[in-house]
């Protein structure tokens, strides 16, 4: 295994440097990993991940109203709901390109 930080991985896998990456599929399209990999390998063990995570000081939290942390709370369930069905999206049309490329 190596450790290849994401921005070089590309010209690594290109090179022969490295022989393949653990990357989310619509990264096929988006980076154009389908130029360089015969092959993609779907993976439970890569799971999606929300595309926003909000980070907040404990005390500043702990100092909103009750109501203020509900609605950011309330907020952040919706927008991850909202997420894992744009990833769900983003992985079908990836497969479909990828199939499409030959990949």
């Amino acid at each position: 295994p190596l450790n290849i930080p994401f921005g070089e991985q590309y010209i690594a896998i290109q090179r022969g440097i490295a022989e393949g990456s653990l990357i989310h599929l619509p990264a096929l399209k988006i980076y154009g990993y389908y130029e360089i990999v015969d092959y993609a390998i779907e993976s439970p063990a890569l799971l999606p991940t929300s595309s926003l995570t909000v980070w907040i000081n404990l005390d500043v939290w702990n100092s909103l109203p009750g109501d203020i942390q509900k609605i950011m709370q309330d907020a952040g369930k919706e927008q991850h709901y909202a997420d894992i069905e744009w990833i769900k999206g983003a992985e079908d049309a990836a497969k479909a390109f990828a199939k499409e490329k030959g990949v």
